[in-house]
């Protein structure tokens, strides 16, 4: 797969994800609010540019005032109110100059996903664990354009972020289903070209795939080879853990 690199032909900064961690917290019966620490001092902008956040999701967009990049100010309320929450919102952060009245968009950073308190605290891991109610649905992955997909457990299932770590039948039933959804996404390019360069998410599940397989990615287009490839992946994968000996293996109930 040849992974396009986007180039800015705007003179606008670009503000690395690693200069933003954004923590999501999800409170029963409650909205969800968001903290935001911004570290933006690597850019040279000026003091008084002003400094926003946004939380959107589909067409719901809800935007914070963080004070000015030389005095940040983190908002006291941040509930999401406004967006729309059938799904994982993302977040923008954007630098904003006024010059001769009109405002210019002097540094951004698009589509960051929060860290939330379920979420896998290994920062390099390729997926992303976390909790949700999906009602009678077990599990689910969620594609992220500039960010690493996110595995949705059922927070309905006791103890499922303890069962993805260390249950084999609970492993086995879910983790190759979710790295063939995975793998079949990049694979038709679902979502945007945003961090589709070296180092992005999708190449580092590329290069993951092809360790696993020991075998490159197919050069060719055709749908078949790439259903193969991918079958291949999830299929050692599975003989590498020994995830059906493993099920096999565990202590049956009495009939």
């Amino acid at each position: 797969m040849k992974i396009k690199r986007k180039i800015n032909y705007t003179g606008r900064q670009r503000i690395n994800r690693s200069e933003v961690r954004i923590r999501l917290e999800e409170r029963p019966g409650a909205v969800p609010r968001f903290t935001a620490h911004l570290e933006l001092s690597r850019l040279k902008l000026p003091d008084n540019a002003r400094v926003y956040v946004e939380a959107y999701y589909r067409n719901s967009t809800q935007r914070f005032d963080f004070g000015t990049v030389g005095k940040l100010e983190h908002p006291a309320d941040t509930s999401l109110s406004e967006v729309d929450l059938d799904g994982s919102p993302l977040f923008r952060v954007k630098v904003v100059d006024t010059v001769n009245g009109r405002a210019v968009l002097l540094a951004s950073a698009e589509r960051l996903a929060a860290l939330d308190d379920d979420e896998d605290k290994a920062c390099d891991a390729l997926l992303i664990v976390k909790t949700r109610d999906l009602g009678q649905l077990t599990w689910k992955t969620e594609i992220r354009p500039d960010n690493k997909p996110v595995l949705v457990l059922n927070n309905r299932i006791p103890d499922a972020l303890g069962k993805i770590k260390s249950d084999p039948l609970f492993q086995g039933l879910v983790l190759p289903g979710a790295l063939r959804e995975v793998l079949t996404a990049i694979a038709w390019d679902e979502g945007s070209d945003e961090g589709d360069d070296e180092g992005s998410w999708k190449r580092q599940w590329l290069e993951f795939g092809e360790k696993i397989s020991s075998t490159p990615y197919p050069d060719d287009t055709d749908p078949a080879e790439i259903r193969d490839w991918i079958g291949d992946v999830a299929m050692t994968f599975a003989t590498k853990h020994e995830l059906s000996a493993r099920i096999t293996a565990l202590p049956q109930e009495a009939g």
